[in-house]
């Protein structure tokens, strides 16, 4: 229960810090469009555009190879009857 509530305030805090104009907004909506701002570090355009592509690239990756090892799993169970 305490890492509910915890986790709660968390998420929650900033948001309703931001609403009452005691800290500046991380983000802000604008023509439709969610926009992030960073407030700690600058995100350089190239950088950021390059680590989004390899993250969704690696992520891509590893749901094929997982999907991959949980057949070879599921083969390995089977009786061995069954295989030939």
């Amino acid at each position: 229960m305490l890492i509910v509530l915890g986790s709660t305030i968390v998420i929650v805090a900033p948001f309703l810090l931001a609403q009452l104009g005691w800290m500046a907004s991380g983000y802000d909506v604008r023509d439709g469009m969610l926009v992030l701002l960073p407030r700690l570090h600058a995100f350089p355009r190239a950088g950021a555009f390059l680590t989004i592509m390899l993250t969704t690239i690696g992520a891509m990756a590893a749901t094929v190879s997982g999907h991959d090892d949980l057949q070879v799993a599921a083969r390995l169970q089977e009786p061995a009857t069954l295989r030939a």
